[in-house]
This record gives C-alpha cells, structure tokens and sequence, in this order.
C-alpha cells in the first residue's frame, strides 16, 4: 500500500514516518526497534561506542554547542535548580576555585580582570569596554602597583614613648614629630604631663 512499509523486524505495518531515513531511502527496521537494537548494541559493546562517541564529538563541536544551548532553554528551571543545589553541596570548593581564579587573573591583570574592575567601579558594560581603554587602565594599574611597592612598609611593633611597653599600631598614628604611643593616656600624659579628663 502506498505510504506504508513493513517492518523487517517486528513485521508491523506501518506509515513511512515511522521509519528513519539513510542515503537510499528508508531503514528496514521501525524507530521502535531500531531504538532497541541500538540500545542492545550498545550495552554489549560499551567501548565501540564510547569510541566512536568520542569520534563524533570530536568532529562535531558546534553540534554540540547548539544542541546543548537548544535543551538548556526548554529545561531552564531544570538547570537552574540543578545549578542551585550544586552550589549549596559544594559552597567551600567553588568559592575556594573562584578565589584562587581571581588571584591569578589579578596578579596578571588579564582582560577579564580589568572588565570585572570598571563593572565595580564605574558600572561599565563590557559593550563599553574597548582595547584602547583596557590598555589605559592596565597601565593605570601598573603605576599604582609600583607606587605601592616603593612605599615604605609599617613596622610590625612600636615602642611607646610615654611607658616604654611594645605595641602593634592599629589605631594610634605618630605625631608630627615620629613619636608613637600606645594610648591616648600615655600621649596625654608625656606630652602634656597629664591623663585626659573628661568633661
């Protein structure tokens, strides 16, 4: 009968859309049973397909990219609860990975770094990012860095010069004449000879 062909495997008649296509026309088999022998083929031979799997994919990567981008945008929810959960099992290792990633981007002052910097800062969009003010602003960066590192570092330890005792410097900065203290008491009263008072 025209537009019906007969399985060669089930023996079923059935219409022409049930049966896949090759270079000559149609397969002898229904999709049903072409299904089945390809999954029993696959379970008796796992490593024939992981080869020639690996073969297709390695010839096809923009097949690939659109067939994953195409399932990704009808499972959006799907991906995006997969994503979530991924996260809230393995918080310390992603943030650890993105911390170590950034480091090295900012020790190299790569593109991606600079962008991620002008977002924070200035609210840029990478759209607005060109070559020339990459450049710029890398070379800024540069002379700030060499700026920093000429800049004499804070020592550990200070000596205070009203009591004697060693202190680190967290809140109490010299005078004008390099002096340290540890306390506002011990500056009041070397300085001044007499503690605060309150009023």
């Amino acid at each position: 009968m025209p537009g019906l062909k007969v399985c060669g495997s089930c023996r079923a008649t059935l219409p022409l859309s049930e049966f896949y296509k090759k270079k000559n026309g149609l397969q002898g088999n229904c999709k049903d049973c072409a299904k089945k022998y390809a999954l029993h083929w696959i379970s008796t031979h796992p490593d024939q397909f992981a080869t020639k799997q690996a073969a297709w994919k390695k010839g096809n990567p923009e097949s690939i990219r659109k067939s994953h981008s195409k399932w990704q945008k009808a499972n959006a929810e799907h991906v995006r609860q997969y994503a979530h959960g991924r996260y809230q099992q393995n918080t310390d290792k992603i943030r650890a990975r993105e911390q170590l990633y950034m480091k090295q981007q900012s020790g190299n002052l790569t593109d991606v770094w600079i962008r991620i910097l002008a977002r924070k800062a200035y609210g840029l969009k990478p759209r607005d990012l060109t070559p020339e003010l990459i450049e710029a602003t890398r070379a800024q960066l540069l002379l700030t860095r060499e700026l920093r590192a000429k800049r004499p570092r804070k020592k550990d330890a200070y000596v205070c010069k009203g009591c004697g005792t060693t202190f680190k410097p967290k809140h109490y900065r010299p005078d004008g004449e390099g002096t340290h203290y540890c306390s506002r008491e011990c500056f009041f009263t070397h300085r001044r000879g007499h503690a605060p008072t309150l009023a």
